[in-house]
């Protein structure tokens, strides 16, 4: 989805970065990372700078592997040479917002100390869809929280329903912090960041 929404930003002429700084993977498999690097058109050592051959959270695949596993400061760090001229940086997590991401957090802790003006939750249309997304809106914050149901099929009337009942709840999770927008299809969800990020070029 992310790679999706960057090529998306692209063909309408915006500068996008793409970063995964931690990521795990099973052998020969295509890496999020390579995907996110064809997608900005960037080298791929820019876009991750860990990685673990094993399909495990990174702080767990690390120790399996005896590979170093990054601080949240180490990532924070790395995620500082944005580069620059770019008008905004798509970051991937692993997992969910509570997943073991680094040696001391979690997305969560990324998530606070990066302060975004967006996050992008991509969320099940159909079973599960619902517990997803109120789970994930009662844990993080940020001004803008995208909750993206993907493949969502307006043919489907279980995926209609989900996001109808979505949408009623909305009133009672909006708060002054944040502001929550539902995509169903990539064009919507690039739009929606031309919104959020009108100064993008």
């Amino acid at each position: 989805m992310a790679s999706a929404l960057i090529t998306s930003l692209r063909q309408r002429g915006h500068l996008i970065s793409a970063r995964k700084p931690l990521q795990s993977y099973g052998p020969n498999e295509i890496t999020d990372a390579s995907v996110l690097a064809k997608a900005s058109g960037e080298p791929i050592n820019k876009v991750n700078r860990w990685s673990y051959e094993i399909p495990m959270a990174p702080p767990m695949a690390g120790i399996w592997l005896k590979q170093t596993v990054p601080t949240t400061e180490e990532v924070l760090d790395q995620l500082k040479a944005c580069e620059h001229g770019r008008c905004f940086a798509v970051i991937e997590g692993v997992g969910g917002p509570y997943s073991p991401l680094t040696k001391d957090g979690d997305s969560i802790s990324l998530i606070t100390h990066i302060d975004p003006k967006a996050i992008l939750v991509v969320i099940k249309s159909g079973l599960g869809g619902i517990n997803s997304s109120l789970l994930c809106l009662n844990s993080l914050v940020a001004p803008n929280i995208i909750l993206h149901f993907n493949r969502f099929d307006r043919n489907d009337p279980l995926h209609n329903m989900n996001i109808d009942f979505i949408s009623s709840k909305l009133s009672d999770i909006q708060s002054e912090q944040s502001q929550v927008h539902l995509t169903t299809d990539i064009e919507q969800l690039g739009l929606t960041c031309e919104k959020i990020f009108p100064k993008c070029h």
